[in-house]
C-alpha cells in the first residue's frame, strides 16, 4: 500500500521511527502560539487521560486510538496496529521492548 502512495517502495533501516530535535529547539517559543489555547489543550488531554505517568510514546499513541475504537468493538490487536500503520507482530514486539503487552495498556 505504501509503495502505491509514495510511487516506490520503502525500506526501513531502523527498529523505530523517531524524530529527534534537540534541547534547544524543543524549548523554542512559537512567535505567535496561544497560550490560552495551549493551557486548554493540557486541561482537556488530562481529563481525557489520554496518557498515563509512565506511558511511552507508542502507549499514547495507542490509547488515543483505543479511545474510538472500545466503544466500536474494533479495539483488536491487528485493528490498533493498522491504525499505527504498523504490523501487529511490530507492535506487539514493541510494546514488549517497554515491558508491557496490548493487553496492559487495554
Amino acid at each position: 500500500m505504501r509503495a502505491r502512495i509514495y510511487g516506490a517502495a520503502l525500506a526501513y533501516g531502523y527498529p523505530r521511527a523517531d524524530i529527534v530535535i534537540d534541547h534547544g529547539t524543543w524549548g523554542r517559543q512559537i512567535a505567535n502560539a496561544d497560550p490560552y489555547l495551549h493551557a486548554t489543550l493540557k486541561r482537556v488531554a488530562a481529563q481525557l487521560e489520554l496518557t498515563q505517568p509512565n506511558d511511552t510514546g507508542l502507549e499514547s499513541a495507542l490509547r488515543a486510538r483505543l479511545r474510538g475504537s472500545l466503544s466500536q468493538g474494533q479495539a483488536t490487536p491487528h485493528r490498533m496496529a493498522t491504525l499505527l500503520c504498523v504490523s501487529e507482530r511490530t507492535l506487539q514486539r514493541r510494546l514488549a521492548e517497554d515491558g508491557r503487552s496490548f493487553t496492559d495498556v487495554l
